[in-house]
């Protein structure tokens, strides 16, 4: 690494770090991250609006007598509820490397260093996500997640499965949010591995929406089926009534948000290269250092984010 430092500037690691930290996130790329990029400390609150829905009247026709009430029409005050996302998870790794004579080639540089120290940042994130949609308490750092919105509403469970999962039970997830009048679109289905291995073993999940793509077999990607973008993600615990029984979760994107800022550049003279790189509302920022009691260049990635559900009502999970 120290060869690379003297090749590659930071900013170019970082560029490369964060193109692997979009890659490896799964369930965190698919909820709402559109908010301002600025530069924020931890313990910061960002806030954002969720809006009412008005209500559509049928006009009934000008009155007969001039200057009744129903010749005008009724003006709606739509409001707004603030939703206030704590930047409360400040997550790194870090590691040495010790000097050596060898150069280390860019595919080198992601492969051996990057990947490693991206890879756990990127699980972290998504089991915050994952955590905070159903109420669950992190294996990660113990944090407890509240799992409901501002209106206090939790996540509806839809079905129990019996046995295994099935393309049915997909369906019903499917019916459940069209009930509830979710939109139509971005609509997605992130299952666990267990639920996955089912749900691939039934002839009519895999055969719904075929396109003949091979997208299905990369990214963590099952495909298009039944109206949903459909996932699998490591990070999905068990269901926390059960203990043992598996769960996944069908949802729209707005009803999660996840905030994540851009950390600041140590300042010259301090000791330390740090470079910083943002990008669709991802960040992450690289810091290195020499060690001279340990002969080797102290590095560490880091970012700060902060997740909330915004709307239990655009989600459902199924536990089986």
């Amino acid at each position: 690494m120290a060869e690379a430092q003297a090749v590659y500037a930071p900013e170019i690691v970082a560029q490369e770090s964060l193109l692997v930290l979009e890659n490896e996130l799964v369930f965190a790329r698919l909820v709402h991250r559109d908010f301002e990029n600025e530069v924020a400390k931890y313990g910061d609150v960002v806030n954002t609006r969720k809006p009412t829905n008005l209500t559509a009247t049928k006009w009934a026709g000008q009155a007969t007598t001039l200057g009744a009430a129903a010749d005008e029409i009724t003006v709606q005050r739509p409001t707004a509820t603030n939703v206030a996302v704590t930047l409360d998870k400040h997550v790194y790794t870090s590691f040495m490397e010790e000097d050596k004579p060898a150069a280390v080639s860019i595919k080198s540089l992601r492969d051996e260093f990057i990947m490693p120290s991206l890879v756990p940042i990127a699980d972290y994130i998504d089991e915050a996500c994952i955590c905070e949609m159903i109420g669950a308490t992190s294996t990660a750092d113990g944090t407890a997640y509240t799992g409901h919105d501002y209106a206090g509403n939790h996540i509806t469970r839809v079905n129990s499965v019996a046995s295994t999962v099935a393309a049915e039970d997909v369906i019903a997830l499917r019916q459940s949010l069209n009930t509830a009048k979710c939109p139509a679109e971005p609509r997605f289905l992130v299952c666990s591995t267990e639920h996955e291995a089912q749900l691939l073993a039934d002839t009519l999940f895999v055969q719904a929406d075929q396109s003949g793509s091979t997208e299905a077999l990369v990214n963590a990607r099952l495909g298009r089926k039944f109206g949903f973008d459909c996932y699998f993600d490591q990070q999905i615990p068990n269901d926390a009534t059960t203990a043992t029984k598996a769960q996944s979760l069908a949802f729209h994107r707005n009803c999660l948000a996840l905030v994540m800022r851009p950390l600041r550049q140590v300042p010259a003279g301090m000791g330390a290269v740090s470079a910083v790189q943002a990008y669709n509302n991802l960040a992450i920022r690289i810091v290195s250092a020499y060690n001279l009691r340990g002969m080797g260049i102290d590095i560490k990635f880091d970012c700060l984010f902060g997740v909330r559900l915004l709307d239990a009502n655009l989600g459902r999970k199924l536990v089986g």
